[in-house]
């Protein structure tokens, strides 16, 4: 089935979701400031293509609450993260 988009219903990234992440299952912190200019974006990608976008701020500190169920959280921002952390700790030292 298929039809035109009219309205989104979006939960953007809160700067509190990060203090979570660890209790969520996520292999490292989120990188919230990456997460906001990618939902951002999206949201302007979807008006632009005539669709109403509709903010929700709900349940924050939950990090997996911008993601609709069964999909993965922002793991790129924290893969990101972990990665140059570790790429720091081999050359900078511990």
């Amino acid at each position: 089935m298929w039809g035109e988009l009219r309205r989104v219903l979006v939960r953007r990234p809160l700067p509190e979701d990060a203090a979570a992440w660890d209790a969520y299952g996520w292999r490292a912190a989120p990188l919230i400031g990456a997460a906001q200019a990618e939902h951002e974006a999206l949201c302007a990608l979807l008006e632009e293509a005539g669709a109403e976008v509709v903010v929700s701020e709900h349940d924050p500190g939950n990090p997996d609450a911008d993601h609709p169920e069964g999909m993965q959280p922002n793991h790129r921002y924290a893969e990101k993260k972990r990665t140059s952390q570790t790429r720091e700790k081999h050359v900078h030292g511990p």
